[in-house]
């Protein structure tokens, strides 16, 4: 399960919450004033949220795995990605893609993509690295239509700082369209420090949000 972070998002939530601390150390004239000034705006911050989880779920896609029964097809849903841009390029997980990728004489390096309305395509994988647990897939244009269109942009890891939300959309465990939110924990955590299960050179990015296997 992939996680997708706006910072820019991140930035208006931030300000939301320290215009909310300020606010609230303003004197009021009872505290049930007080009471119906914090749930005013805790409600305003909860629709902001389900703003952009509404937007973040249309640039989120599953993989899915075909295997031939005895009553015919079965799809199985694997793991998710997002579309990164409007051409239809799609950011994955390397082992995602060892999973479901579709290899034969005619059909060598496809994968099936499932979009959010549950349309079915395929992709091509046009790179992989498997240090840094990342493969790159392509899907139509024609094909992904305004899910293409709604491409969600990479954030810039450069200047994201701890307490910043993040938003996890997802397919774990063939549950898909699953969301769970939290924080950067950390910013730039060195994987050789702590003796991490990381093969790649790049400092990671901690959070605290519950991210299944997929």
């Amino acid at each position: 399960m992939k996680f997708a972070s706006s910072i820019k998002t991140s930035y208006i939530v931030m300000i939301m919450i320290v215009s909310f601390i300020f606010v609230s150390c303003t004197p009021f004239s009872s505290q049930k004033d007080l009471d119906t000034h914090n749930t005013d705006i805790l409600s305003r911050m909860n629709k902001e949220l389900i703003t952009l989880i509404k937007k973040v779920r249309q640039g989120a896609v599953t993989f899915k795995r075909v295997k031939n029964g005895y009553f015919g097809k079965r799809e199985t849903s694997i793991g998710s990605g997002v579309i990164i841009s409007k051409e239809g390029l799609v950011i994955t997980d390397d082992h995602v893609i060892t999973d479901v990728i579709i290899n034969t004489k005619t059909r060598e390096g496809i994968v099936l993509v499932t979009l959010p309305n549950g349309k079915i395509i395929e992709g091509r994988i046009i790179a992989r690295d498997a240090s840094m647990d990342l493969a790159l897939v392509q899907i139509q244009e024609s094909q992904c239509g305004q899910f293409c269109a709604a491409a969600l942009p990479l954030g810039d890891s450069n200047v994201i700082t701890a307490g910043e939300m993040v938003i996890a959309i997802g397919s774990p465990l063939g549950a898909d369209g699953t969301i769970t939110h939290g924080i950067i924990s950390f910013e730039r955590r060195d994987p050789e420090k702590y003796n991490l299960e990381f093969s790649g050179e790049e400092p990671l990015i901690q959070i605290d949000t519950h991210i299944n296997f997929g």
